[in-house]
C-alpha cells in the first residue's frame, strides 16, 4: 500500500498485512496508505500515524496496536469497552488516542464475530442480541465512522471531498408478497373469507370479493404509485425479488413461472434496478441458490449483480462465497431482522474481507440501517416512532457516512400510514 499523489495520510507499521491494509483503505480510501519504509514516513508531508508499540517520533500521532491487524487465525477475544469523546472504544492502548482504532475498527468490519462460535436463532441466523454493538449498546450508530471523525479531528487535517450535508436515504425493497388475493390459492382465498366473515370484518370481505372480480387492484399491488413517487424525486429504487418455483413456509411469493409476477419483475427492470432474493428454500445449498438464480435470470435480459437474502439467511463465510462464485458483486443483507441498525457498525458500501481466508474480495456490502418489517412486527413501532428514528438518524450522521440505505416492503405500503411514512421519507417531505 504505497503512498500516491493522492495520499493525505501515511501510516508507519513495523509489520503490515492484509488486514490493516484492508482497514486502511476503507476507513480512507485511496487517501491514505501504509508504508514500512522509515524514510519515506520521515519524508512525508502530509498527515502521519506512527501505528507502533512504542512512540519513535515526536509530533506525529501514535496509535498503538493491540495485535488484531497483525494476525491471521480467528480466535475468542475478549472486550473491554470503555468512552472516548463521548463513543464506545475498545482494545485498549496507550497511545495518543487510547485505543488501537484499526483493530477496533476491523472487528466490527469484517464481522469477527460472526465467524466464533454462537448459537443462532430459528431462522439459522447470527442473532442481534449476540453481537457487540447490541450488548454495548451503540447498534444505532455507524461507530466505526464516528471513530475516524474524531481521528480526523486529532490529525488537525480534512479530507476531500469533506461530508458536510445530512446523509441521502436509499431506498430498497424486498418484494416478498406480491398479492394478497389475485392470482393466490382457492384455499387461500377461502381461508381469507372465513377470517372476515368470523370476525365481522365485511368491508374487507367485500373488498376481497372485488379484486377477486378484477373490479379494484389488490391492495399490495402499489408498484404504480411507488414508482411514480420515485420518479417525482429523481431516485431509482433496487428492488429485490426471489424466484422460488413454489409457496413454502416464510416464501411466501408466488412462483416465479407466473406471467403476472415476471411482468411485475420486468417492470420494476425497466424503472429501475433488479436484485435478487434467494428465498430460504435456496439459500441453504449452493446448488440450490445457483438452480433460482438462473430461473430468475432467464426472466430478465440484464445480468443479475445485486443480492439480498430472504429473511437476511446467511452465514460467514460461505454464503459470500457462494454469490462470488455465481457473478454476484453487490451485497445487501449487512444488517438484522428483529432490530434497526448498523450490524457492522459502517453505513455505506465496502468490500467484503473472507476472515477464513484472510483477504478482500471483489464482493462489495451495502449495509442498511432501516427495514420497516422489523419497525412494525419486532420493535412494534408506531410509524411516528419510526420517523423519529429516522430523522434522529439522519441528524446523528451528519458530516458523517453519505448514505443510509433503508428497506421498505411493498406489501407494507398497503396500511396507509406506513405508506405514508414511506412516501415522506422519499419525497423528502418528512
Amino acid at each position: 500500500m504505497l503512498p500516491t499523489p493522492e495520499t493525505s495520510l501515511l501510516i508507519f507499521t513495523q509489520q503490515g498485512g492484509p488486514r490493516l491494509d484492508y482497514i486502511v483503505s476503507v476507513l480512507f480510501g485511496k487517501q491514505a496508505a501504509v508504508t514500512e519504509s522509515e524514510h519515506l514516513f520521515t519524508q512525508f508531508g502530509g498527515a502521519r500515524i506512527q501505528y507502533l508499540t512504542e512512540k519513535k517520533f515526536d509530533k506525529v500521532l501514535h496509535v498503538q496496536p493491540q495485535g488484531l491487524v497483525f494476525e491471521s487465525d480467528i480466535h475468542p477475544i475478549t472486550i473491554v469497552c470503555t468512552q472516548w469523546e463521548g463513543y464506545p472504544i475498545f482494545f485498549l492502548g496507550t497511545g495518543d488516542i487510547p485505543f488501537d482504532i484499526f483493530s477496533a475498527a476491523f472487528y466490527l468490519v469484517s464481522r469477527y464475530e460472526e465467524y466464533l462460535p454462537f448459537t443462532p436463532d430459528k431462522y439459522d441466523r447470527f442473532p442481534h442480541t449476540h453481537s457487540l454493538a447490541y450488548r454495548e449498546g451503540f447498534l444505532s450508530i455507524p461507530l466505526v465512522q464516528h471513530w475516524v471523525r474524531q481521528l480526523k479531528q486529532k490529525l488537525g487535517v480534512s479530507f476531500s471531498p469533506s461530508i458536510t450535508d445530512e446523509p441521502i436515504f436509499l431506498p430498497t425493497y424486498d418484494a416478498d408478497i406480491l398479492f394478497l388475493y389475485k392470482h393466490q390459492s382457492f384455499f387461500h382465498n377461502l381461508r381469507l373469507l372465513f377470517g372476515h366473515l368470523l370476525h365481522g370484518r365485511f368491508s374487507d370481505l367485500s373488498h376481497q370479493i372485488q379484486v377477486i372480480e378484477g373490479s379494484v387492484p389488490d391492495p399490495y399491488f402499489q408498484w404504480p404509485s411507488l414508482w411514480k413517487l420515485l420518479k417525482e424525486a429523481g431516485k431509482q429504487g433496487t428492488y429485490f425479488f426471489s424466484a422460488n418455483e413454489k409457496q413454502q413456509g416464510n416464501d411466501r411469493q408466488l412462483s416465479i413461472h407466473l406471467a403476472a409476477v415476471q411482468s411485475i419483475i420486468q417492470e420494476c427492470s425497466r424503472q429501475g434496478k433488479v436484485g435478487w432474493h434467494p428465498s430460504l428454500q435456496s439459500s441453504v445449498t449452493f446448488s440450490e441458490m445457483k438452480k433460482e438464480r438462473g430461473l430468475l435470470q432467464q426472466v430478465l435480459l440484464p445480468s443479475i449483480t445485486d443480492v439480498r437474502f430472504h429473511f437476511l439467511r446467511f452465514r460467514l463465510p460461505e454464503s459470500y462465497r457462494w454469490l462470488i462464485d455465481l457473478g454476484i458483486e453487490q451485497e445487501h443483507s449487512m444488517g438484522y431482522g428483529a432490530v434497526n441498525g448498523f450490524r457492522a457498525s459502517y453505513a455505506d458500501p465496502f468490500p467484503w474481507f473472507d476472515l477464513q481466508n484472510n483477504k478482500v474480495t471483489s464482493l462489495l456490502i451495502h449495509p442498511f440501517c432501516y427495514m420497516d418489517t422489523a419497525a412494525i412486527y419486532h420493535q412494534h413501532w408506531a410509524p411516528d416512532e419510526a420517523m423519529a428514528y429516522l430523522k434522529q438518524l439522519q441528524g446523528n450522521t451528519r458530516g458523517v457516512v453519505l448514505q443510509l440505505s433503508l428497506v421498505f416492503h411493498p406489501h407494507c405500503l398497503a396500511t396507509s400510514s406506513w405508506k405514508k411514512l414511506h412516501d415522506e421519507v422519499v419525497s423528502g417531505t418528512g
